[in-house]
């Protein structure tokens, strides 16, 4: 592409796309060449930046550039149609074959009233519908139809707009995605309360309809995440007839092996603890029902052994109070000219004056013979007899 098109084509400068043109007029016929190589022409990038009048005036001299297609196979109503540049969007329709631009399909399948749908352009799509209504009906290489992006979209108004020009009796307010799921397990999964309410109160929308692993719109709300507002909409669908799949009696269909990680995903969801929603129908226990329950027995087993403990405790606090009273901590000041000087009761006294260990020095580093020995028997008794071991170490210290 020439450097100075490409530049008046980002600015929108009509003026220099004139003056280019005098200079070559084969320019735009040339760029027709340039997008079968799959390059953005001059008309996507004014379509993309909604430059209507610089799209007029490139469609007013080759008009076969509106159906040229880019690397991802999108022509310029794709990109106009994206962005919610509707001048640009009535500019390309009016100047080319509406019909067969609105059915064009990039390399996903898309028409560019899915784009608008799933951008939640709601003035674009009603344009893109009047011109082209078949392509309401249209599904992409996914499986998703316009009303399937627009919920995925979360756009209540689009949602609304498209019910109302939808039969009760279409089929398409009921079709399932890729995946078997419905619009109205789109909006449950997603939590849109005020779109869950549209569709429940419409006419035929089905709230039992279930997806391709057999699961009913209230199944999808108890497998997902709980969140503020889940009560409600049980209650919304509870209201609307809904049940479960096993309340319905049916069966749950074996899983392609590409649906193996949403499963695993779902069963994750059921293993956890079973949560309580007063919409989900469970099974009281009966009066009648006297089985044994299980008792935590823990604190009893705990305290079977506590009598031997304690006595085996108070025969070591006899034993060591009477060894330390035969042998008293301490000894004679003996004469230490080696050695600096130590702040120990030793170091104050005089040569062969008896000597008494420091009771806070002691008492600060503890005894260890006594702390293992108490310890190791009361390994396993409760909190309240290891205070009562801990007062009896301190009157040994």
């Amino acid at each position: 592409m020439d450097p100075r098109l490409e530049e008046a084509a980002y600015a929108g400068d009509v003026t220099l796309l004139r003056r280019l043109q005098q200079e070559d007029r084969l320019l735009l016929h040339k760029q027709a060449i340039a997008v079968a190589h799959l390059s953005d022409s001059p008309l996507h990038i004014a379509a993309s930046l909604g430059h209507s009048d610089f799209v007029r005036e490139i469609l007013a001299v080759n008009p076969e550039l509106a159906h040229g297609r880019n690397r991802e196979g999108r022509s310029a109503l794709h990109l106009a149609a994206a962005q919610g540049h509707l001048p640009v969007v009535k500019e390309l329709l009016q100047h080319a074959a509406a019909a067969r631009l609105c059915l064009a399909t990039d390399n996903d399948g898309f028409m560019p009233a899915h784009t608008a749908a799933l951008q939640g352009r709601l003035d674009v799509l009603t344009v893109l519908l009047d011109a082209c209504p078949e392509s309401a009906r249209a599904v992409t290489s996914q499986g998703d139809s316009i009303l399937h992006l627009t919920v995925k979209s979360n756009s209540f108004e689009t949602v609304q707009l498209l019910l109302n020009r939808t039969d009760e009796k279409d089929e398409l307010l009921n079709s399932g995605d890729a995946k078997g799921n419905t619009i109205l397990h789109l909006a449950v999964a997603r939590k849109q309360l005020q779109t869950v309410k549209l569709l429940l109160g419409w006419r035929g929308i089905e709230a039992n309809a279930t997806n391709m692993r057999g699961d009913t719109v209230l199944d999808v709300l108890l497998d997902s995440p709980c969140q503020h507002g889940d009560l409600l909409l049980g209650e919304l669908i509870r209201a609307a007839g809904g049940r479960t799949a096993a309340e319905e009696g049916k069966t749950q269909p074996k899983s392609s092996p590409s649906d193996a990680r949403a499963s695993a995903t779902v069963a994750s969801h059921r293993s956890r603890p079973n949560r309580w929603h007063p919409f989900r129908r469970q099974a009281r226990p009966s009066k009648d029902d006297h089985r044994p329950r299980k008792v935590w027995s823990e604190p009893k087993e705990r305290y079977n052994n506590k009598p031997e403990a304690l006595m085996v405790v108070a025969t070591l606090i006899a034993t060591i109070t009477f060894e330390a009273a035969l042998n008293p901590p301490g000894g004679f000041k003996q004469k230490d000219d080696d050695g600096p000087p130590s702040p120990s009761p030793t170091s104050r006294s005089t040569e062969g004056e008896a000597v008494v260990k420091d009771e806070t020095e002691e008492n600060g580093a503890g005894n260890p013979k006594v702390d293992s020995m108490v310890g190791g028997v009361l390994d396993g008794v409760s909190i309240l007899d290891r205070h009562c071991a801990n007062i009896f170490r301190s009157d040994l210290r």
